[in-house]
């Protein structure tokens, strides 16, 4: 473990042990700060690096949590047999043994199915939950192209693998539609898909066959009654807003929007407005419209109404 103390903010870092696996993480814990931390969970293929920049945006301002679980990149292999009601009582676990009651949840993509499971089965340990990028099931054409890009990862044939990843799924190729940041972004995930090591190529395919498996549960849980804001870029064909819409709108305290111009990978078209949309939703107790999102739109009208109905004690 690692403790840095910097000014009124402590910086702890270690692993915790949890049915046989090791869960890495790191905690940033603004002295006196009665609010809860907010848990970054991330994609499938993000890792601890990836949420530097988060961090350095709350740094002073909120405490924060990142985990590196079982099976994300950079942590070994998670068998597919383990799904996403187990990941979240293992991000259970790791908030008991750090004695941390309840957070605000951020996940992104993946991990979007665990923090779903986590505020529907363990409604006391989340007090507000930020979904991006989320879906119940997913449509058959991904589906299908989502098996076949295991099928050429399985082979060895890494270059359509990556082809099909980032031209079906991740980004959205179409020109006739504007994402910012997009020819940037294909070069940079051709690299990174291209060279993946033999570890994260397991644990991309047993990662994979988890969100494939997760729709027969996931329709059967409780829906969150945290106050829950649900987000993708307009233009994601792998999780499309009106997917993403019809989920989180199902839940009883919810917000739907969309960023512009973004799709999938919204975080890394436009960091600034996604962090805006979700600095408002963790921060103000009525969360304000955010300029270059969709307007909200809202389970039932009186969401945005009081601080008193937004569950603000």
């Amino acid at each position: 473990m690692n403790n840095n103390l910097d000014q009124n903010t402590i910086e702890v870092e270690g692993n915790v042990a949890f049915e046989g696996f090791t869960v890495g993480y790191s905690v940033s814990l603004i002295e006196g700060d009665l609010r809860p931390p907010i848990l970054m969970l991330g994609g499938a293929f993000q890792n601890e690096r990836s949420w530097i920049p988060i961090k350095k945006f709350f740094a002073g301002r909120r405490s924060t949590l990142s985990l590196s679980l079982p099976g994300s990149f950079g942590n070994g292999v998670l068998p597919r047999d383990y799904d996403f009601r187990w990941v979240a009582r293992c991000i259970v676990h790791v908030l008991d043994e750090l004695r941390i009651e309840r957070v605000d949840l951020l996940a992104f993509s993946y991990s979007t199915p665990a923090g779903f499971c986590l505020a529907s089965g363990h409604p006391d340990r989340v007090h507000r939950l930020a979904l991006g990028g989320t879906t119940e099931m997913f449509a058959e054409p991904i589906i299908d192209a989502v098996k076949l890009s295991i099928d050429y990862i399985e082979k060895g044939d890494i270059q359509y693998f990556a082809a099909i990843s980032i031209g079906v799924g991740l980004i959205n190729c179409d020109p006739a539609v504007e994402v910012v940041r997009r020819d940037k972004l294909v070069k940079l995930l051709w690299r990174q898909l291209t060279r993946l090591t033999d570890q994260e190529t397991k644990a991309y395919v047993e990662n994979t066959w988890r969100v494939l498996g997760m729709s027969d549960y996931l329709r059967e849980l409780k829906r969150p009654e945290c106050l829950t804001l649900g987000f993708t870029g307009i233009h994601d064909v792998l999780t499309p807003a009106d997917d993403c819409k019809k989920l989180i709108l199902g839940f009883p305290r919810a917000i739907f929007t969309t960023i512009d111009k973004t799709d999938h990978l919204f975080l890394m078209e436009d960091p600034d407005t996604t962090l805006e949309l979700v600095d408002t939703f963790f921060n103000d107790a009525t969360p304000k419209q955010v300029a270059g999102c969709a307007p909200y739109e809202l389970s039932i009208p009186e969401v945005l109404d009081t601080g008193q109905q937004l569950g603000i004690n």
